[in-house]
């Protein structure tokens, strides 16, 4: 049903007549991709789930009412305690509270104790060395998931660019392996034809009976290859529907597959896909966004240097007794300071392989969009080539049928004339589909390739 849903939407975005079918181009796949494909959502799923987990880092800092209430009946001793709070954490590390108590009898874990109407507090707590040094464990617990999730949309850029280079890739095969059925067919109507041809010679005298024995065999072995030929361009179907997440039937009443068009000629130097490469790759932004979490973790790990010096002032106005504050001080010092020591070395040793990861990225990218440069201007020389050689394989394929027709040469002849043209066609459609796969090499590793924003509607 939701396959269904999702081929009537696409159907009414692009304005469909129903009496025709829409052409399936780049653009149409795209737009057949949203997120309830399995293959779209599993790519994305992760910056999702990191994208809720900032929401819920932000929630450390969320106003907490708290109450408490106590009543104790013992032999020799009695207590009641009530307690209704407001705390508020803010991002410099301090907390806020208000509130109202009260406490009467002798009460066993503290020694408050107030007027018969209670008291109203307010007070502030101040992390003295995490303010000097601007880093608490909340603010940290926020800037981690804030970069965790910057780092996952990185990475689902990087998935989807993946995905769709598989997606145009299976595309361009379709497209390939339809043309490749044609030609088989070609083959084979031109093999029925001579058999009619044949027979015909042979009626008359013109040719022996065993003629016709050879066109038939040439008819049950072009008939093989027609039968391979479309078990391929059904399997290459069946893989561009399982990314597309559609029924064959659905795909084959709505759309129509377009002819493999000869590919377009494109300068492309190693200098301007490397420059590209380096704007956009999402891996050096993920590893841009890893070393930012590093600098933060840094920060956070010094405060382990300097003793946990915390301060704390109170004020109460008790509404039977007036008004009163109260003042602590709270410190502690690790001796030893193993801790700082273990993770200061940690965050250096984490710096130094993120800093190598970053040459290691570069030096790949620069393989990866060097290899597929060279390889692309190979296969556009190769092409220009292979387009000669196709007319002159048909020239000699033409030669051969008139010579044929003529008695001056054999079937055994033209027909391996016939298989070499088709050697060559099948070569052009190949090179063609190099070309393609390697533009689409050069546009993912560049990082230009056109990926479409997937905002989740909750």
């Amino acid at each position: 049903m939701k396959k269904r849903h999702l081929v009537i939407a696409f159907l009414s975005t692009m304005s469909i007549s129903l009496a025709g079918k829409e052409v399936l181009d780049r653009e149409a796949l795209t737009l057949l991709l949203n997120d309830t494909n399995p293959y779209v959502f599993t790519a994305i799923a992760d910056q999702l789930i990191q994208e809720k987990r900032v929401t819920y880092a932000k929630g450390e800092f969320d106003t907490k009412l708290g109450g408490k209430y106590e009543e104790k009946q013992y032999p020799i001793s009695t207590a009641h305690f009530n307690d209704l709070y407001l705390e508020k954490p803010m991002e410099n590390g301090m907390e806020w509270l208000a509130g109202y108590r009260k406490a009467d009898g002798t009460q066993e874990y503290n020694n408050i104790k107030t007027g018969n109407d209670g008291e109203v507090r307010i007070g502030l707590k101040v992390p003295i060395n995490s303010l000097i040094q601007g880093s608490n464990q909340r603010q940290l617990n926020l800037s981690l998931a804030t970069l965790n999730s910057l780092q996952a949309a990185s990475s689902t850029q990087k998935n989807l660019r993946e995905l769709y280079f598989s997606i145009y890739a299976s595309y361009y095969r379709l497209l390939m392996q339809q043309e490749l059925m044609l030609l088989e067919k070609e083959l084979l109507n031109n093999a029925q034809q001579r058999y009619a041809f044949i027979k015909t010679q042979v009626t008359l005298g013109d040719l022996p009976k065993i003629a016709l024995v050879e066109a038939q065999q040439i008819i049950v072995d072009r008939e093989q290859r027609m039968a391979e030929s479309n078990n391929a361009l059904m399997i290459s179907k069946q893989q561009l529907l399982t990314y597309l997440n559609l029924s064959e039937e659905i795909f084959d009443q709505n759309f129509e597959i377009p002819k493999f068009k000869e590919s377009e000629f494109e300068a492309v130097t190693f200098e301007t896909a490397y420059a590209k490469m380096l704007k956009n790759r999402p891996e050096l932004e993920i590893l841009q966004y890893e070393a930012d979490k590093i600098k933060q973790e840094r920060k956070f790990a010094s405060l382990m240097k300097y003793p946990q010096f915390d301060a704390a002032v109170y004020g109460v106005h008790d509404l039977q007794y007036n008004n009163g504050v109260k003042v602590s001080l709270e410190m502690a010092f690790p001796i030893e300071q193993r801790k700082y020591e273990g993770k200061s070395s940690e965050m250096q040793v984490k710096k130094e392989k993120n800093d190598q990861e970053v040459k290691k990225e570069l030096l790949e990218a620069e393989r990866i969009i060097s290899n597929a440069v060279n390889t692309l201007n190979t296969l556009q020389k190769n092409y220009k080539s292979v387009l000669n050689e196709v007319d002159l394989a048909q020239q000699l394929e033409r030669a051969e049928q008139r010579k044929f027709e003529v008695g001056q040469s054999e079937l055994f002849m033209l027909n391996a004339r016939e298989l070499r043209t088709l050697q060559v066609k099948q070569k052009k459609l190949e090179y063609n589909f190099r070309i393609l796969l390697n533009l689409l090499e050069i546009e993912k590793e560049t990082g230009e390739m056109k990926i479409p924003a997937y905002a989740r509607k909750e």
